[in-house]
């Protein structure tokens, strides 16, 4: 049902994303730096009906701890839930994949506190609210932390 392939620039580019979420990354100040810097790690999309849904990675910013960062399609939350389903379980072996071949003791990922759907998906795929930060996303927004460790 999903096709993977490795990330490429290109594909956010050919999605359908969520305005919002496009509009806080391009507020940032060097935005397609940081999706470059993306694209130098591991980094999956995840294509549907021959578009892109979900570009996925996870980046490395010190020794065995990861970032997850994930882009979707602003058309994943009308899906089916046979059809959501499946996706969790390809983000969950991609994740996988990674903290194990990586050997990542720690992933790290963030959402906005609104952004509920985010946050399920981050307590689906094993992550834990660590905690809340207040003011503290590029246009002043309430954002969440979540871990997820890994013992070898």
């Amino acid at each position: 049902m999903f096709t993977v392939t490795s990330f490429a620039v290109a594909h956010l580019h050919q999605m359908d994303w969520n305005a919002e979420a496009r509009t806080g990354l391009l507020r940032l100040p060097d935005p397609w730096a940081v999706v470059r810097l993306w694209a130098q790690h591991p980094a999956y999309t995840l294509w549907h009906a021959e578009v892109p849904q979900v570009c996925v990675g996870c980046v490395e910013p010190w020794g065995r701890v990861g970032e997850l960062w994930a882009v979707m399609s602003r058309h994943c939350a009308t899906w089916t839930v046979s059809l959501q389903r499946r996706l969790l379980t390809t983000m969950q072996g991609l994740l996988e994949r990674q903290i194990v071949t990586r050997r990542l003791r720690r992933v790290h990922a963030t959402a906005r506190k609104q952004a509920r759907a985010s946050r399920r998906l981050l307590r689906a795929l094993g992550f834990t609210q660590c905690s809340v930060w207040p003011c503290y996303g590029p246009q002043g927004e309430t954002l969440v932390w979540y871990v997820r460790y890994h013992w070898e």
